[in-house]
This record gives structure tokens, sequence and C-alpha cells, in this order.
């Protein structure tokens, strides 16, 4: 699809454009046959729709609502690399690129951040100053931060983000799906289109209920010194692919840990439910994608998706990333609670995701 008419279709505006299988004539835009009509014939049918956009008023709203629509769902990627490049003007882009990372000039780190409610962010801003003041020149952060919300909503957020390290700044907003792991998702898919470079990411996320989150947060990036042994952690074991919360982060059959307990977690771990969502996800991974299941026993979790992660593994590349756009294709409008068969796909996509990497890489918690 031209680039041109999908732009209008993220912001709502109605299209008139070539017939594409990928619109719907008179539902989510208007089309015409441009091989088959004479110029005359299609000047005739071009203003014939230009009168029904002009004079209707509702059929201008529908019709952009629903290209609206179809733009999130079925071009999350490419839609979010659109509202990213109308921002980027406004976004501090800071340092320089092409660093190299690794022992001798330490880690280029991505900050992956899901904020589903952008008022959250006071919940984690201290983890983001951890990992910022951690570093020091030559190794840089980049801060990427997705939303639901309009875009607008993370101005304040993107403002207040300084650091002599702070290489990008990238805020998008993205489709409402599979709640966490949906948004990471596309964050991802995006990347890909602006080709950030970095070595070490963290993934965190707009977690509503406290506990949990300062369990995580504390683990990962409490301090500055936490911050600190983590990267040291995947410097000194090359086979280190993901690092979880201490005593959030176990395999299928470990016996539940003295914080799940204490916090009354253990439901979010490896129990009936838990099951029955790996379960639909292994089969909609088999069926639709060809993914080979994989026996229970080597089942991992990272209870709550907050962890540091190596770029760049295969399990990741390989597998991972290559399913996101049909994953993302199945899964529905994400709500607190939801538990229907594509909510079930996000949630045991959250089990399947270490799994996966504990396969070729170490999958350990600090």
């Amino acid at each position: 699809m031209d680039s041109s008419v999908l732009d209008a279709m993220y912001f709502g505006i109605p299209v008139l454009a070539a017939k594409s299988e990928l619109l719907e004539d008179g539902v989510d835009g208007y089309t015409y046959d441009a091989s088959e009509l004479s110029r005359d014939s299609r000047g005739d049918q071009i203003r014939s729709m230009l009168v029904k956009i002009l004079q209707s008023s509702q059929t201008r709203l529908s019709i952009g609502m629903a290209g609206l629509q179809t733009a999130l769902t079925r071009f999350a990627g490419r839609a979010a690399v659109v509202r990213v490049k109308h921002l980027i003007n406004r976004v501090k882009f800071q340092g320089e690129s092409g660093r190299e990372g690794g022992p001798g000039g330490g880690f280029r780190v991505g900050l992956f951040i899901q904020l589903h409610d952008p008022l959250q962010w006071r919940t984690i801003q201290h983890c983001v100053a951890n990992v910022l003041s951690a570093q020091a020149k030559p190794r840089t952060v980049d801060v990427f931060l997705a939303t639901t919300q309009p875009v607008s909503t993370l101005d304040a957020v993107v403002g207040n983000l300084t650091s002599p390290v702070l290489q990008h700044v990238i805020a998008a907003q993205v489709a409402n799906k599979g709640a966490d792991m949906g948004i990471f998702m596309q964050q991802l898919q995006l990347n890909r289109e602006l080709a950030l470079d970095f070595d070490i990411l963290l993934k965190l996320h707009s977690k509503k209920r406290d506990d949990w989150r300062q369990l995580m947060v504390g683990s990962l990036c409490g301090t500055v010194r936490v911050v600190k042994r983590a990267l040291k952690a995947f410097q000194k074991d090359q086979n280190l692919g993901l690092l979880g919360p201490h005593n959030l982060t176990w395999q299928y059959g470990q016996a539940n840990l003295e914080e799940f307990v204490a916090f009354d977690l253990a439901p979010f771990g490896f129990d009936s439910d838990a099951e029955r969502e790996i379960e639909i996800t292994w089969s909609v991974l088999q069926s639709k994608l060809g993914q080979e299941r994989l026996e229970k026993k080597s089942w991992r979790i990272v209870a709550g998706s907050f962890y540091w992660m190596r770029n760049g593994l295969s399990a990741w590349e390989d597998k991972i990333l290559p399913m996101a756009p049909k994953l993302l294709s199945l899964m529905g409008e994400y709500y607190n609670g939801c538990h229907d068969p594509s909510c079930a796909l996000a949630l045991g996509l959250e089990r399947i995701v270490p799994t996966m990497i504990a396969l070729t890489s170490r999958v350990s918690s600090q």
C-alpha cells in the first residue's frame, strides 16, 4: 500500500485509492479499478466518490474511523512508523550513533517501555533514571516508549528525559493488542524500520499492581548498583540470554517461591489457568506457524515480563520475531482481566518467549 494512503488512514482521513485487496470499497476507503477503466470513466468514478465523501459528514467519519482501525490492526508496525516520523522533530536526539558495544566500550542499552497508561510513568521513572546513571560515555542508552493512547500523552515524559548518554528517544502510539507483550512486539517491529542498534535491552511496562511491580523494578533496576550488576552479568557470561527478577523467574515444576506466596502471586505462574493459556498459544503456533510444541518440563516464565535480554538472540531473531505479524493479527483488543482466547494468546506468550530463549541461551535471575 502506498505510504501516503497509509498516512491518511492512520490519521482518520477518508481515502480514495486504486483498487487493492487491502482496502474494502465503501468500508475503510473508496477504490477504483485503474487498470480496466478509461481515463474519462475513471475520472467520473472518482468524482462520484468525492461527492459521497464531501456531502456527508457521517460518511467521512465512518470511512475515516474504519480506515484508522485497518491501519492499526493490519499495519501496526508501519502505521507506528508513520506516527514516529511525524513526531521525530519534536523528540530529542542526543549523542552520536555507531558506537561499538561489548567488553571494550561497554554495552549499548535499549529501554523498551510499554506504557498502556502514560500516567503510570511515575511508577517506573526512577528505574529509567538508574539505567541512565549507570551508563557512562561512550556507552549509550536509547529509550523507546510505546502507548495505546494518543502519542501526545507522552510529550511530558519525552521532555523530561535528559542525560549525556541518552542517544535516541522514540515515542509511538501502537494498537491495543496483546497487553504488554503485544505492545513489545509492535515496538520491535518498528525498531526494524528505525534500525536502532543496541546490545542489551530492558523490557518494562506500567504494571498497575504495586507490590508486584516493586519486586520486579527492585530486582532489575531499583538502584544504579543493581543496573551495573545486571550489565556485568551479561558481560561475564556470553551465554546469558535473559535475566529476570529474583524469585519471579523459574521453570515448570519448580515449587512456588517465597515472593510469589507472600504476595499471593502463585496463580500467575503455572497453575491450571496458566497451563490452559500456554496450551492455547502452542496450538496457535503449531497450526498457524508450524512451531514445534515443547514439553512442559522445558517451560519457563518470567512472571510480569520485566527482564534484561541480550539483543540478537537466535531464538528471538529466527523464531519469535518472524511470528510477530501473524500473532498480532490474531490478538484482539486487550483489557484488564480479559481471558478470551485472543487474550490467552498474549498471556501464554509471556511464558513461551523465555521458554524459546532458554533453548539456546541461559535464562537466569538476579
